[in-house]
Formats: C-alpha cells, sequence, structure tokens
C-alpha cells in the first residue's frame, strides 16, 4: 500500500502539471500572428503540459459539419498531417460533438472503423482523450490526445483534462478570429475588385445606352419640330411622312428599353423558366408575322429545312420565340437582297440543334468572338451601320444558356453566317431538382430534419412565426413544408402561386426582402394575418445548387420591434448554410446521415448567429 501511493502521486503530478504552463500557452497564443503559427504554438504547449505523446485539433466546418485539422507528435515540428472527417453516427467523434469528454484507457476497445475515422496511420496510441472544444455557448471543434502508456481516469485528471480544454478553446477561438479576419481581408480586395470592374461595366454601359438613345431622340426631336414649325403652313405635305418616322424611332427606343430590362433580369437569375412543350414548326409560324417586315423590306424569304419526326422541345415558348426572331432579324440585316434565311433542326442524341442561315456579307474571322457581346455590331468598313440595340445577340446567349443549351457561329466572307445552337430536348435541372427532394417532405426522419431547421431559425432569429417553402415540381407553385408558430391548418392549405404575394415576389425575383409594415409597403398593401403579433416580416430564398428551390419567411419578432437590415443579413446566411445542409443528405441518399446533418444545421445557425451578431 505504501508502496503504490508515491507513484500515483507521480503519476498524477506528471500526467498533468498545468499551472506552471499555463502562462507559456497564453502568451504563445497572445504572441502569433498567423493561423498556422498559432495552431503549431498551441498543439506544442498542449503536448508538453498534457505530457501525451499525440495531439490532433478538428476545427467544425459551420457549412458543411466536417471536421477538419492537423496531426502533431511530440518531438517533432510542425504538423505531421492534415484530415477532413464527416463523423460517423454513434461514433467516437460524433459522441464528443455531442460536448461529452471521452478517456478511453485501452485504445483495444475502439473498432477499426473508429481508427480509420480518426486516421490514425501506423501504431495506434494505448490510451486516448476526446474533448469538444467549447467557447460560450459555441461548440468550435474537438481536440484528441494519444499516449503511447497506461492512461488510468481519475477525478483530478478530469478536471484537469477539462482545464485544458477550455484554454484550448480560447486559442482556437483566437485561431477563429485570425482566419476570418483574413478571409474577409480576402473578400473585401476581391469585392473592391469587383466593385471597380462594375463601376467600370456601368459607366460603359451608360455611355453605351446614352448614344443609343440619343439617336432615335435626336430624330424624334427633329421631325417634331420641323412638324410644329408648319403646323399652320397648308403647303407643308410630309407630315404623314415625318410621324410615320416619329412612330418607328419610338418603337426603336421601345426595344432598346426592353432589350436592357430582358438581359439584366437573366443577367440577376430572376428570370425562370416556364417549361412547356414547343412544336419548332408551330413556333416558328408565329414568329414569322413578327420579322415579316424586315423579310419584305429586301425580298427575303425563310426557308425550313427540319429533319423528318422532329420531336417536340421542353423550353419557354417566349423566351424561345425570342431567341428567333432576334436570330432572323439579325440574318436580315446582314442578307443581301432576295435571297433566303434557312432554318435547319435536327436532333443530336438528347438535344435539338437548330441552325438558322444566312447569305450576306459574312463576319471576319477576328470579329467572330465578340458577335454576341453587348452592344457590338459588325461593320465593315465603308458599310452603312446597321440598325439595332446591339444587344440582341447577348439576350439569344443568355436564353440559350438559361436552358442549358450553347450557341456559337460560324461564318464565311462573302458568303454568309451560320448560328448554331444546341438545347436539351427535357429541361430535367429543376425538374430532378425538386424530385430530388421529395424525400424531404415524405420520409419521417427528413421530415424532422426540416421541422428541426425551422425551430433553429426561430431561436436564433427571435422570432415565433418562421416556415420554409418549396416550389413544386414545375415551378409555378409554392407549399409550405416545415413551420414554427404557425396554424397546422394554415400549413396545410397554403399554395401561393410564383410571383403573386410576398413569398411568391421573392422566389421569382430571387431578392432578399425586408417589409417594415406589410400594410404600408407599397409593393404589396395587403392585411396583417392575425397570427402574425407583427407587421415587419423578412423573406429570402433558399438555393440549392445555385437553383432557388423556395423561400424561408420570418415574422413576428418576440421584441415585437421591426426587423432590421442587420436581421436580413442573418436571415440571408441562415438560409445558405441551411441549404447547403440539405444539400448533403439530398447528394448522399440514402446513405445520408440525418443525425450529422440536423447537427450541421443547428452549428451552421449557431455559427451565423455568432458571426452575424459580433
Amino acid at each position: 500500500m505504501t508502496g503504490q501511493a508515491p507513484e500515483k502521486d507521480r503519476n498524477d503530478s506528471s500526467a498533468f502539471r498545468l499551472l506552471p504552463g499555463l502562462s507559456s500557452l497564453s502568451f504563445a497564443v497572445q504572441s502569433a500572428f498567423d493561423a498556422p503559427g498559432l495552431v503549431t504554438a498551441v498543439a506544442q504547449h498542449v503536448l508538453e503540459l498534457a505530457r501525451a505523446d499525440s495531439f490532433t485539433l478538428l476545427l467544425l466546418d459551420y457549412e458543411t459539419g466536417e471536421l477538419q485539422g492537423d496531426h502533431f507528435e511530440r518531438g517533432v515540428t510542425g504538423s505531421r498531417g492534415s484530415c477532413r472527417v464527416t463523423p460517423r453516427p454513434g461514433s467516437f467523434l460524433s459522441q464528443i460533438l455531442r460536448r461529452e469528454t471521452l478517456i478511453v484507457e485501452d485504445s483495444s476497445t475502439l473498432d477499426e472503423t473508429d481508427w480509420k475515422e480518426l486516421r490514425q496511420d501506423g501504431n495506434p496510441p494505448e490510451a486516448l482523450v476526446g474533448v469538444p472544444i467549447i467557447v460560450g455557448t459555441s461548440l468550435l471543434g474537438v481536440a484528441l490526445l494519444g499516449f503511447h502508456r497506461p492512461l488510468r481516469t481519475n477525478a483530478r485528471r478530469r478536471r484537469a483534462i477539462l482545464f485544458l480544454a477550455d484554454q484550448i478553446g480560447l486559442a482556437v477561438d483566437r485561431i477563429r478570429t485570425h482566419a476570418e479576419l483574413e478571409q474577409k481581408t480576402v473578400r473585401l480586395e476581391e469585392a473592391s475588385a469587383s466593385l471597380r470592374r462594375i463601376d467600370e461595366m456601368k459607366s460603359e454601359l451608360i455611355s453605351v445606352v446614352s448614344h443609343e438613345l440619343r439617336t432615335p431622340l435626336t430624330s424624334i426631336k427633329a421631325y417634331t419640330e420641323t412638324l410644329i414649325d408648319n403646323v399652320k403652313n397648308p403647303a407643308f405635305q410630309l407630315h404623314e411622312k415625318f410621324l410615320g418616322i416619329i412612330n418607328e424611332e419610338c418603337d426603336r427606343l421601345t426595344r432598346i428599353v426592353n432589350d436592357v430590362l430582358d438581359l439584366s433580369r437573366m443577367d440577376s437569375g430572376r428570370r425562370r423558366i416556364k417549361a412547356e412543350s414547343v412544336e419548332l414548326n408551330r413556333l416558328l409560324d408565329e414568329v414569322l408575322p413578327t420579322v415579316e417586315p424586315q423579310l419584305l423590306a429586301k425580298s427575303l424569304t425563310v426557308q425550313r429545312a427540319f429533319a423528318p419526326g422532329l420531336p417536340p422541345l421542353e423550353a419557354d415558348m417566349d423566351l424561345l420565340k425570342q431567341v428567333l426572331v432576334n436570330l432572323i432579324n439579325n440574318a436580315a440585316k446582314f442578307s443581301r437582297e432576295s435571297t433566303a434565311v434557312t432554318i435547319h433542326a435536327m436532333t443530336v442524341a438528347e438535344r435539338m440543334k437548330i441552325v438558322v442561315e444566312d447569305r450576306g456579307m459574312g463576319i471576319p474571322p477576328d470579329k467572330l468572338s465578340r458577335v454576341f457581346e453587348r452592344f457590338y455590331r459588325v461593320e465593315e468598313g465603308g458599310a452603312e451601320r446597321v440598325g439595332g440595340s446591339g444587344l440582341g445577340l447577348a439576350i439569344v446567349k443568355s436564353v440559350v444558356e438559361l436552358h442549358g443549351g450553347t450557341i456559337r457561329v460560324e461564318s464565311e466572307l462573302g458568303q454568309g453566317s451560320r448560328f448554331v445552337l444546341e438545347l436539351p430536348l427535357i429541361q430535367r435541372g429543376f425538374r430532378n431538382l425538386m424530385r430530388s427532394l421529395e424525400p424531404f417532405f415524405e420520409t419521417p426522419e427528413l421530415r424532422t430534419l426540416l421541422s428541426s431547421a425551422v425551430e433553429m431559425v426561430a431561436e436564433v432569429m427571435d422570432a415565433r412565426n418562421v416556415s420554409i417553402m418549396f416550389f413544386n415540381e414545375d415551378g409555378t407553385e409554392l407549399h409550405i413544408r416545415a413551420a414554427h408558430g404557425l396554424d397546422p391548418d394554415m400549413v396545410a392549405r397554403a399554395r401561393v402561386k410564383t410571383g403573386a404575394s410576398i413569398a411568391g415576389w421573392v422566389a421569382q425575383t430571387c431578392e432578399n426582402l425586408l417589409v417594415n409594415d406589410i400594410e404600408n409597403d407599397r409593393r404589396f398593401r395587403k392585411l396583417n394575418h392575425p397570427q402574425y403579433e407583427t407587421k415587419s416580416l423578412l423573406c429570402v430564398p433558399l438555393r440549392i445548387s445555385g437553383e432557388v428551390v423556395g423561400v424561408v419567411n420570418v415574422s413576428s419578432k418576440s421584441t415585437g420591434q421591426p426587423f432590421d437590415p442587420d436581421d436580413l443579413s442573418l436571415l440571408v446566411a441562415i438560409s445558405k448554410r441551411v441549404g447547403t445542409a440539405l444539400e448533403r443528405v439530398r447528394t448522399a441518399g440514402a446513405s445520408g446521415d440525418v443525425y450529422t446533418t440536423l447537427n450541421t444545421i443547428r452549428f451552421t445557425t449557431w455559427g451565423c448567429s455568432r458571426s452575424g451578431r459580433t
């Protein structure tokens, strides 16, 4: 008995000599000014203080729920390697993520899958300690200590481990702060450069649009003044001609404005495809009357060269009509008189190939790459300037790409040009995406995931009413799929048409919305529903894989005060990260781990709260 007591005291005193070394750890944390250096300094001091043989620091990625970090060993300078881990349900790491401290005195009790998850190469340690890294209420990650000797658990050692974990937590918080500052600095620099480019583009756009608008306005002004000067001149016989010119110039102004607006909507993602079955022959029949004046002006004809048995095409009829109108008009502008514009159509695999061919002056090889640029016109030296906004082909390219297609131009000087576009026969993208989300609405475990998400959003946003709405398969309606604080009967019945009401407007425009007073907001002017305690609300798009699949609604702030721009920014960040978490389960399919994703959503919402409120 007497011989064992000194051994026990020696083990206790040598295992964790914390107090003398805490000041050196604190000094190291304060002295390091870059994240890698800070991690290395923490690792070296922890290995010394804990008398451990290995140390692994894994930080939590709030967006993915994964743990990532570096592995260190006693006597080795710097990191031995980095790793990225997705904890399995019930695994050693998953238990630590539940904020449990685990001390494994005999590492042989861990199964092989745990060692693979821990990325422990070579001889595993005889004993292993895992502690959660917590600062305040936020879980930042886990720390693992390995020992190549037996380790016996007692109350003093457990207290020492927890005390050391607190110090690691403070260090990790500093590491995160360093990393966040560096990331924000980079983002600010990128944003600054982007703003400069945008400002240059805006100046160029204003200059070009001003020039394009000035030309018809100058004509309108000149002909109007002439008409006014000759109102009482009976000898003046050009009233009808001048009014016709004024009318044409007004139409030209309208086309320029509409083209700019159309391009702006597609650039911002606010134009969603309304897919329907389109027969190309029938569509061309509807297009020809629109382009007939341009064709007749040069005695041009349109010839069809369609492959037999051409199948229907799934596309947005209005947008595809605009594509054909712009391409035929473009062909008409550059075609020689009394020639033909030929429309070829055929299927290639699961795509439709459409070619618009003219017999005009052709495009120089060095200018082919610029034909789809905004406001760019091909004008060969000395040739008469061709009219138009200069946006037609840019719009064509945007529409084709919006459908998941491609477009290119082939040309030979003096012979003519061929605009070749290929479009998928079926618009599978959005429909398949919404179909892949069905399990979230039908499977109990995944429905629980969505319900947990809205509960967490309500807690972080300090709001009494939260709902997540998703599109139906064809994107024409929004349905509430998870809600907090709303009447269940209303939730079950709620259907919002895309573009209608508040949620429908946000889903269609893809814009973030803050309403201070719904009854006095000029955009909506609707009475506040009795179940909402305040007249202020937030609504933001929910994206998965970059595609808007629904919206997140938040209302009835617990304080009774209106929401502010900071609240909107916080909800945007939460929506983005919740979408990322849902995408992980969607792509994982049957193998997806709902528990891990619930943790991920919890981490993402609280992570947003930490960054959004500080």
